[in-house]
């Protein structure tokens, strides 16, 4: 009976780390997509005309489940400002500009930074099992902001 229980708990246990491992992984993964995307936002506030034609379009999170995000164009009209000059001026002398605030984007890029720093304090993170262990390749293979962000095995060649 004890055999039982003690195997039981050390069974839990593993559970447990894989189930907390994941969790982090699947956390860090959104977080990091969310400054990613608020980062490319504040670079192209001043953006007129982008690959696809017209201004840019503000990115926005649309849902986040189990690490992965859903990301869709901001619908909102352009901030039409009059610049004559500006090589992107329509006939009528507007320019259209991406419509959104920049101080909000960057208040919402630094509340993503300050929970990406809450998770690194609630999740300790041992550099050795990173550069040379097996704990975090799962993570990897699975979200690839967070194989783009940390996976330095593959950046080493390793």
């Amino acid at each position: 009976m004890r055999l039982v229980i003690i195997l039981l708990l050390v069974s839990t246990s593993a559970f447990s780390k894989e189930y907390k491992l994941e969790i982090f992984c699947q956390d860090l993964n959104t977080v990091i997509q969310k400054i990613h995307i608020h980062s490319i936002n504040i670079a192209n506030i001043k953006t007129t005309r982008t690959v696809s034609g017209g201004h840019y379009k503000r990115r926005v999170i649309k849902s986040c489940s189990k690490g992965h995000c859903v990301t869709i164009e901001d619908p909102s009209s352009p901030l039409l400002i009059y610049e004559p000059t500006h090589p992107d001026a329509r006939e009528n002398g507007y320019v259209a500009f991406p419509s959104f605030s920049l101080e909000e984007e960057q208040n919402k890029l630094q509340k993503a930074q300050s929970v990406y720093q809450m998770i690194f304090r609630a999740h300790s993170l041992d550099p050795k099992e990173i550069l040379v262990g097996s704990k975090y390749d799962n993570c990897f293979n699975k979200y690839s902001f967070v194989r783009e962000q940390f996976d330095y095995k593959s950046y080493l060649g390793r």
